[in-house]
């Protein structure tokens, strides 16, 4: 079942750490439909940047989680895209928030855009423009991987220029697959997408066996994930140099180059608050995010005899040193 919260004024404060004072958007709705769930980590950091931009607003804010990461049917998210345009009708925003892929698929698309209600998105994997972006009542920020950077810094560390991709089998990842190919690969990524964690542990093998350096999408998704089991089995088994792009990632790939998902909470609650001061979403442009942050897991390192340079290691934040 879909997981639907509503906060009032008060209530939203004190979760967002702020005051229960009436703040310069008092009356003001925000409705945000985030497309996964609460306890998903790229989720709560979104979360954490929206509560630093609307701790003060005094605005009301609902907040609809479709859950589509642990029910990737397409099913399932049209009837949370019902639900979340059902708290539309029974809230009347001011500004809708949506965050992620499928929030605008399922809910944006074919429910508000080009409407009269302005909508500001986060979280648009790549390119907005499948989903008709920008729009005259739609701006957004979309989500980028930094892999320019990625592919410079782990071929310090490779033998060769082959590199191998593994991730759960979901929408955003396949589409994550699509577009390394295509933009930057020419096809010649090689990948492997897995549904069951069962799976996981040879399908990493094998894309390993054939590859020089190899990047590590989204694990959610993956039924059955054992998070102590993946961790022990890529301790043992990694031996050429992994990255990935989310910090959740960082125990189990030697660099990532973390997106911080904080950004676009940030930029979405800001961009909402210019809305409510009565800027036309039609005239704010799309971005895309900027910030990265180097996490490098020693431990993992060492155990693939990969040796680091101390230039690199004051430079990054470092995880897995003895003791950890």
């Amino acid at each position: 079942m879909m997981r639907m919260a509503v906060f009032s004024v008060a209530a939203l404060t004190i979760l967002l750490g702020g005051s229960a004072w009436a703040g310069p958007y008092e009356g003001k709705r925000i409705l945000w439909v985030d497309s996964y769930h609460e306890g998903f980590a790229w989720s709560d950091g979104v979360t954490r940047g929206v509560r630093k931009v609307l701790g003060e607003s005094g605005a009301q804010v609902k907040v609809v989680r479709m859950d589509t990461k642990r029910n990737p049917s397409p099913d399932h998210a049209r009837k949370a895209a019902g639900e979340a345009m059902q708290a539309v009708r029974e809230f009347s925003p001011d500004v809708v928030m949506a965050s992620e892929d499928n929030a605008q698929r399922f809910f944006v698309v074919p429910f508000l855009k080009g409407g009269d209600i302005p909508v500001v998105a986060c979280g648009i994997n790549w390119d907005a423009s499948e989903y008709g972006y920008p729009a005259p009542n739609v701006t957004g920020m979309v989500e980028v991987n930094l892999l320019g950077e990625a592919r410079r810094v782990l071929r310090k560390f490779s033998g060769g220029d082959r590199t191998g991709y593994i991730a759960a089998d979901t929408e955003s990842e396949r589409k994550n697959l699509g577009i390394y190919n295509a933009r930057d690969f020419k096809g010649a990524l090689d990948g492997r997408l897995v549904s069951r964690f069962a799976d996981f542990g040879p399908a990493f093998e094998e894309v390993q066996s054939r590859s020089d350096m190899l990047i590590m999408g989204g694990n959610a998704g993956i039924e059955g994930w054992d998070d102590a089991a993946a961790r022990a089995f890529l301790l043992d088994h990694t031996r050429i140099a992994t990255g990935s792009f989310d910090e959740y990632l960082s125990p189990y790939v030697i660099f990532t180059f973390a997106k911080e998902p904080e950004e676009q909470g940030e930029w979405m609650a800001a961009t909402a608050l210019r809305v409510l001061d009565g800027e036309n979403p039609a005239d704010i442009p799309m971005v895309e995010n900027r910030r990265v942050r180097l996490i490098v897991n020693l431990r993992l390192a060492r155990a693939a005899g990969i040796v680091l340079p101390v230039s690199l290691l004051k430079t990054a934040t470092v995880i897995g040193k003895d003791g950890e």
